[in-house]
């Protein structure tokens, strides 16, 4: 019983809602089109979006190699399990056994960075949606992006320049 309420108050404290595989493809399917250049998951969780976002990249986009995965999609969370969990959902993505087979050029420690787990407020990136880039709107989006911090606006901005 403890255990169920810790986890309970741990969901609540840490704001952990999943969203459901078939709301993700649904998401996806009305609001995604070829102008996509980056997708950026502020709260990702276990990844349905980052694995979905990958899987219409891979189909739907020549350019988009698995080596340079990484460069197009960004996931950050602060439950460092979920995190674990979105790493293996990568490493076995494709059939390819090992995080290195698919990024050979980001170590590890690089993944983690990229999918972040700090919890240190003022190294995080502050966002409160999930946010679809589109191509020439990286300046001023349309959809409105609501507490980032500084650091990670230059942190977006010096990675899309």
């Amino acid at each position: 019983m403890e255990k169920i309420m810790a986890e309970q108050n741990e969901k609540y404290i840490l704001g952990k809602y999943y969203t459901p595989r078939y709301l993700v493809d649904l998401i996806i399917s009305l609001c995604v089109d070829d102008n996509i250049e980056y997708v950026l998951d502020p709260s990702c969780g276990t990844g349905n979006f980052i694995t979905r976002m990958y899987s219409w990249f891979r189909q739907n986009n020549n350019k988009l190699k698995t080596k340079n995965i990484s460069d197009y999609i960004w996931g950050f969370d602060i439950d460092k399990k979920a995190i674990e969990v979105l790493t293996n959902k990568i490493r076995n993505m494709d059939d390819y056994p090992l995080i290195t087979d698919c990024f050979p050029e980001i170590s590890e420690e690089e993944l983690k960075i990229r999918v972040s787990t700090s919890n240190k407020w003022e190294n995080r990136i502050q966002w409160v949606r999930f946010v679809l880039i589109k191509k020439g709107e990286m300046n001023s989006p349309k959809w409105g992006i609501w507490g980032i911090t500084d650091l990670g606006r230059k942190r977006v901005v010096q990675h899309t320049s």
